[in-house]
C-alpha cells in the first residue's frame, strides 16, 4: 500500500475486495474532517492532535458507511488499541457492533485503522428506539470479541447488556434498579486508567436527577443517588467532578459528594465537560480558568465531543459537532496565561 497525505480508503466488498486511495481532499462522505467524525473517537486518536494525526494514519471504512446507506446517530468506542469494538445507534433505532483493527507499519508505510463491516446487535425484549440513551462500558477485558452496553431502557432501570460481537447477540443482562427516578437523559462513565476500566456509571435525567453505579467487571453496587435538590433542569452530562444541564449551568461535585451550582453564565445546553472547560449547542464554550468559568462562542455548532490541543497562536480544541462535522478553533492567544491559572486540583479526575 501506497502511503498517501490526508487518505481515505473505502472498501467495496463483492466478489472481490478492492480498495480505492484518494490523495488530497478525501471524499467528503468518507472523510473523518467532513462528515465522519466518529472515526476520530478511536484510542489511536487519544491524547494526539486528531487532524496532524490523521495524515499518518490510513483509515479504512465500509462501503455501508463510505457511501451514506448508514450513518451512526450515537457512536462509541473501546479503549483497546490493537483491536476494539465500536457501537453505534441509527436514526432507525437499530444498534450495531463495528469491530476495528489498528496496524501498525515499520518503515515509511503509513499505519492502518480498518474498520470492519457493522452488524445489527439482535435485542430481544428491549424496546430501543433513535432516542434511547445508552453508554458503552470501558474495559479493557473487553472489546476483543465482547463489549458491554447500558441502555437506558425507562425510569425505573437500565440495563447492562454484554454483547458478543462475533455473533450480534445478547450473551448476558444486568439490571441497575432506580427508585423515585425520572426520564433518562444520559448515560456516561469516569474511566480508570490504574484499573483500566471505568470505575462508575452516571445515569442523568430529568428534574437534576444524578445516579451513581460502582462497577468492577460484572460486579454492579447498588443506586447511590446524587441528585442536584431543587433543580427542574435537565441533567444531560455528568463526567468526574461535574454535571451540566439543558439550560447551561454547570455544577461541581463537593467534598460531601453533593452537586453545587458552579457556573451559571451559558443558557444554551452543555452537551459534555472536560478538565478545561465545557461544550455544547450554537457554539457555545466555556472555559475553566482556576475556579471561574469564561463564556465563549466558537462557531455555530452543536457541539458533542472536544480535544483540546497546542496550536502555534496559543491554545486550541478540536470539535466535532451532532452531525460528526469536525471544526478547530483557538481559545486562548497565550498558553502561559492559562497554564498558571489552573491549578492541579481541577485535574484530578480523568477525561475518558
Amino acid at each position: 500500500m501506497v502511503a498517501v497525505k490526508r487518505k481515505i480508503i473505502c472498501l467495496v466488498l463483492g466478489s472481490a475486495l478492492v480498495s480505492f486511495a484518494y490523495a488530497g481532499s478525501a471524499p467528503t462522505s468518507c472523510s473523518p474532517l467532513d462528515s465522519s467524525g466518529y472515526a476520530f473517537l478511536h484510542p489511536y486518536f487519544e491524547g494526539k492532535n486528531w487532524k496532524k494525526t490523521f495524515e499518518t494514519v490510513d483509515i479504512i471504512f465500509p462501503d455501508t458507511l463510505c457511501s451514506q446507506k448508514l450513518r451512526p446517530k450515537f457512536f462509541d468506542i473501546g479503549k483497546n488499541l490493537d483491536t476494539t469494538i465500536a457501537v453505534f445507534s441509527s436514526n432507525s433505532g437499530d444498534l450495531f457492533v463495528m469491530p476495528s483493527v489498528y496496524t501498525q507499519y515499520i518503515g515509511a508505510c503509513s499505519d492502518e485503522l480498518d474498520y470492519l463491516d457493522p452488524q445489527k446487535v439482535s435485542l430481544p425484549s428491549i424496546n430501543f428506539t433513535s432516542a434511547t440513551p445508552w453508554y458503552l462500558v470501558k474495559d479493557t477485558a473487553y472489546g476483543k470479541d465482547t463489549v458491554k452496553v447500558v441502555i437506558g431502557v425507562s425510569s425505573q432501570y437500565c440495563l447492562a447488556v454484554t454483547i458478543k460481537s462475533s455473533i450480534a447477540s445478547v450473551v448476558r443482562i444486568d439490571t441497575l434498579r432506580m427508585q423515585s427516578a425520572t426520564a433518562i437523559a444520559a448515560i456516561s462513565g469516569d474511566y480508570s486508567p490504574s484499573a483500566k476500566r471505568d470505575s462508575c456509571i452516571w445515569v442523568a435525567g430529568a428534574s437534576g436527577m444524578v445516579r451513581q453505579f460502582a462497577y468492577n467487571r460484572n460486579t454492579w453496587g447498588a443506586e447511590v443517588r446524587r441528585d442536584i435538590t431543587g433543580l427542574t433542569d435537565t441533567v444531560l452530562c455528568v463526567r468526574g467532578l461535574y454535571a451540566g444541564t439543558n439550560t447551561g449551568r454547570i455544577y461541581r461535585r463537593n467534598a460531601s459528594q453533593t452537586f453545587m451550582l458552579d457556573n451559571a453564565s451559558s443558557t444554551k445546553a452543555i452537551h459534555a465537560i472536560y478538565p478545561q472547560g465545557a461544550i455544547g449547542a450554537a457554539g457555545d464554550f466555556v472555559e475553566l480558568v482556576g475556579a471561574s468559568w469564561r463564556l465563549d462562542t466558537l462557531g455555530s455548532g452543536d457541539y458533542q465531543y472536544a480535544n483540546f490541543i497546542k496550536r502555534p497562536g496559543g491554545f486550541g480544541v478540536e470539535l466535532l459537532d451532532s452531525k460528526w462535522k469536525y471544526s478547530v478553533f483557538t481559545y486562548r492567544d497565550s498558553s502561559s496565561k492559562i497554564l498558571l491559572a489552573l491549578p492541579p486540583a481541577r485535574f484530578s479526575y480523568v477525561n475518558n
